[in-house]
């Protein structure tokens, strides 16, 4: 056990080196609005593939694998989900709150 929180926070701390290698202090990155959240829940998705294989619902996910407020895009939208093998596909539907228009925000889809 003890190895995987080294491990973890090895990985960790080697991921904010980059981060400021790659963007020095007073450098300011934003993220696509929903891209956070829309990230947030495919994590929370794969990680209750590994405890429960099987895909969750949205009432698995919220609270101890996402927080509830991640499931809502910045613009009211419930954000959507499905599993099909491997894949997850995680979808907002972006700032017109329609579903497959070109300003959805997608994890997990070419």
């Amino acid at each position: 056990m003890g190895a995987v929180v080294c491990g973890i926070a090895v990985t960790l701390a080697a991921a904010g080196f980059g981060y400021l290698m790659l963007y020095p202090p007073g450098c300011v990155l934003r993220a696509k609005p929903g891209v956070v959240r829309v990230a947030q829940t495919r994590q929370g998705i794969s990680t209750f593939l590994i405890d429960n294989n099987r895909c969750p619902t949205r009432d698995d996910l919220a609270g101890q694998y996402v927080s509830p407020g991640s499931l809502v895009d910045p613009w009211g939208t419930s954000i959507t989900f499905h599993c099909a093998g491997d894949d997850i596909v995680v979808r907002s539907a972006g700032p017109d709150r329609v579903f497959h228009t070109a300003d959805d925000v997608t994890e997990g889809e070419p």
